[in-house]
């Protein structure tokens, strides 16, 4: 087996533990229920996730000292394309046969080139795949300029109270919940309650939650505050609420990129 095909084959490897890692993630977010299976199968996903980029990235590498390799046999190839070339010139009764030797050199030269765009666009891929890895993994957080949007929307309109939640063992929801409220506060709002329990059922992201017949004025405030930050948000309504309580419910970070969009 030469070496290209070697490394070829440890990559077709890394795609296949980094597709385990993704089925692992998408049955942890919507499938099992229970907080922490949940959180024991999205933390096993993720770090099979890293192995598997962690395998593919050197694998990458190590094909862009192919690339050269290969580059520096184009350059030769092309170079005895020249030659043959430059023979034929001298000896007219070689002239097929050199033009056929400086054709085949010229194809071969291209089938090189071909395979080294190929590995260049696979490297530059698995550059992407771990850079998105890298900002699913970071913890959410309010910009400067989210907040300052948040704040200017939740100060113009009606004000009032809220009730949060975050996710019960969640650590990054919690902390991402802290920095809302106190934007609300900032902004002229009251916490009515805020909590770490009871939100198991609730989906990845941020859910607003109000009574279904009863609709309070600040909720169109809340909502645009989150549209001007673009801050994805779902809204539910439900007959069991409080008539004039909205709930803010801060679930785990959505590892998904077809999670809902920001509402407008």
């Amino acid at each position: 087996m030469s070496s290209l095909a070697f490394w070829r084959v440890v990559e077709y490897a890394s795609i296949g533990v980094i597709i385990v890692g993704v089925v692992g993630e998408y049955v942890s977010d919507f499938v099992i229920r229970d907080a922490k299976k949940k959180e024991r199968l999205g933390k096993i996903s993720t770090l099979v996730l890293i192995a598997g980029l962690a395998l593919e990235l050197p694998a990458v590498r190590l094909t862009e000292v192919q690339i050269a390799a290969i580059q520096l046999e184009t350059a030769r190839a092309q170079s005895v394309a020249e030659s043959a070339k430059a023979t034929s010139k001298g000896f007219e009764k070689d002239i097929a046969g050199a033009n056929k030797i400086a054709k085949s050199a010229e194809e071969h030269a291209a089938q090189l080139e071909a395979e080294a765009a190929i590995l260049r666009t696979k490297a530059a891929n698995a550059e992407r795949r771990l850079l998105e890895l890298r900002q699913r993994m970071e913890p959410r957080h309010l910009t400067a300029r989210q907040r300052e949007a948040m704040t200017g929307r939740l100060s113009s309109g009606p004000k009032g109270y809220v009730v949060m939640f975050c996710t019960t063992g969640n650590a990054e929801a919690c902390d991402f919940a802290k920095e809302l409220a106190v934007a609300l506060v900032a902004s002229g709002w009251t916490i009515k309650e805020f909590t770490n329990s009871g939100v198991l059922t609730f989906p990845a992201g941020i859910t607003i939650v109000t009574h279904s017949r009863v609709t309070p004025a600040r909720l169109t405030t809340l909502i645009k505050a989150f549209a001007a930050a673009h801050i994805a948000v779902r809204i539910n309504a439900g007959a069991e609420m409080v008539f004039d309580d909205i709930d803010l419910v801060i679930s785990g970070k959505p590892q998904a990129a077809t999670d809902t969009p920001p509402v407008n």
